[in-house]
């Protein structure tokens, strides 16, 4: 039965499956990386991409239209990339470390052990709430053929 107690409803949307990715932005000193759960495809022509940022996120602020963002696939059982950016990364080079990545002063940075690679480009953001949707043209992608992504559901739809 439907109910809008807040109890049953967040049980509810803690049953809609995601993904895990890493969303990295910026070059440079600037370069950040995060966590991210909502990710999904959103257009076959061209390619797009939604993400949900949470606005107090530092590397929201880089995610402007035109900007390039990189979105990394999370393979089934990545715990040390869940724990490296689970609450987000310092600016620059340092927040990457110990991890292999490349980076550059043309790219976002790409880290190499994921298990999936879109270069994206910023092509729209709008506010959703608590949260920013930024809507990206996906440039370019590398994908590992080997391995499972890591999917995941909350036990609440009103808690990460």
């Amino acid at each position: 039965m439907l109910s809008m107690d807040r109890e049953i409803l967040g049980a509810a949307l803690g049953r809609l499956s995601s993904g895990l990715y890493i969303v990295t932005a910026g070059t440079g000193d600037q370069a950040q990386g995060m966590l991210a759960s909502w990710v999904q495809q959103c257009g076959f022509e061209p390619p797009a991409l939604s993400v949900a940022i949470n606005r107090d996120r530092g590397l929201s602020a880089l995610l402007v239209p035109g900007s390039k963002f990189m979105v990394h696939v999370v393979r089934d059982g990545q715990k040390e990339l869940l724990r490296h950016f689970g609450k987000g990364t310092a600016p620059g080079a340092e927040g990457f470390a110990p991890l292999a990545v490349r980076l550059s002063e043309d790219l976002p940075p790409i880290l190499e052990d994921a298990h999936g690679h879109l270069l994206c480009e910023v092509t729209g953001r709008f506010n959703v709430g608590d949260h920013d949707l930024v809507i990206g043209t996906a440039l370019a992608g590398h994908a590992e053929a080997e391995g499972a992504p890591w999917t995941h559901v909350r036990r609440n739809g009103f808690r990460y």
